[in-house]
């Protein structure tokens, strides 16, 4: 994990009832799922591309589950992935009370979106919520090879992915405040980009005050891998996957922050 600025900081006071935490699990789990799940733009695009269902949907990196319940809502079936067992059980919490009214299913499963049990192919594999960028490069090339050996011949991948941007923006930060039960809690997140080196770092800070004026924090770091287009048409060339469209998801720059860091959805088919 690489701590900057004010969370490195914190880290380095090794104050009481501070623990470091992955950035996917737990408490920072449920922020960062819950940041995923404000994000209608992509989940638009990919409900456009595949229709109503009855497809059979692979999932994979699933997070919370918000590809899953959207598509199983138009019919779908989806088996929905992630290595994370708290991301699924969040995403089982959140599916349950929709079920029973959906006209499709979702079984979800925490599992490496890598080594899944072959089985029936699928008419259609997803990976949002950037988790490509997740991948170091060789990593990013067994996912996709991965999601092409699930793909009948003709299906779609859809997924998105952070271009390396043309320089760096300025180190952004974001707070977000969470009431607790018994009390308050806040995180901040603060994101630095680092083009030069092809990576991005994110580190979230959280506090949680209980009623009695105690506070656990939790540290959290991750690094994204920046993508270069034409590496990223070369994998999934020898993937077999022909690139149909790429569309640039990019969201409005926040006030303050010189640049937004680039987004974009690639739309594959399997040949």
């Amino acid at each position: 994990m690489t701590f900057i600025g004010m969370t490195a900081a914190v880290h380095s006071l090794d104050l009481p009832g501070t623990e470091v935490i992955p950035i996917y699990e737990g408490f920072h789990g449920y922020i960062y799922g819950s940041l995923a799940e404000a994000n209608t733009a992509d989940l638009d695009l990919v409900r456009a591309r595949l229709g109503s269902g009855p497809l059979r949907v692979l999932d994979l990196c699933c997070g919370m589950g918000r590809f899953a319940r959207a598509l199983a809502a138009e019919g779908h079936t989806v088996t929905a992935v992630d290595l994370s067992a708290d991301m699924i059980a969040q995403a089982e919490e959140m599916w349950r009370p929709l079920a029973a009214d959906a006209p499709g299913e979702v079984v979800f499963e925490a599992a490496d979106a890598t080594a899944l049990e072959p089985g029936e192919p699928f008419d259609a594999v997803l990976i949002g919520g950037l988790s490509v960028n997740t991948f170091d490069a060789s990593g990013r090339r067994a996912l996709l090879e991965a999601a092409r050996s699930y793909l009948r011949p003709g299906g779609t991948l859809l997924f998105d992915h952070f271009p390396a941007p043309e320089k760096a923006g300025d180190p952004a930060y974001h707070t977000f405040p969470f009431p607790g039960e018994d009390g308050s809690a806040f995180t901040v997140l603060s994101v630095f980009q680092t083009p030069e080196e092809g990576t991005q770092i994110t580190n979230m800070y959280s506090e949680i005050i209980d009623a009695e004026g105690a506070t656990r924090r939790f540290l959290s770091s991750e690094t994204v891998t920046y993508t270069d287009a034409e590496e990223l048409r070369a994998e999934l060339e020898r993937s077999g996957l022909r690139v149909v469209e790429e569309l640039d998801t990019t969201p409005p720059a926040e006030s303050g922050s010189s640049v937004a860091p680039r987004s974009v959805l690639v739309h594959c088919e399997a040949v």
